[in-house]
């Protein structure tokens, strides 16, 4: 299966794709790599996976950018992101 995980560079995103590559799944990460978590550390959450997986970077608050990852309902999606109402 196909799954598109939001906030998957964070910490617990990071983990749930490791889990998910583990158990044969394909999957993509959208993040925006902010610095409300340190983009340094995101990177080294994915680092171990990052050639496993396709990783978007971009906000999910820019619809027009996010569109094109809409997920189709034969796919899945784990939305992990979350964003500060101060932007």
């Amino acid at each position: 299966m196909r799954i598109l995980v939001t906030g998957g560079a964070g910490f617990i995103g990071s983990h749930l794709v490791e889990k998910l590559l583990a158990a044969g799944h394909k999957v993509a990460i959208l993040d925006d790599f902010n610095d409300f978590y340190d983009p340094q550390i995101k990177h080294a959450n994915i680092a171990a996976i990052a050639k496993d997986v396709t990783v978007h970077h971009l906000d999910l608050r820019d619809s027009a950018s996010v569109s094109p990852y809409s997920v189709p309902a034969s796919n899945k999606a784990r939305r992990l992101a979350a964003w500060s109402s101060n932007t």
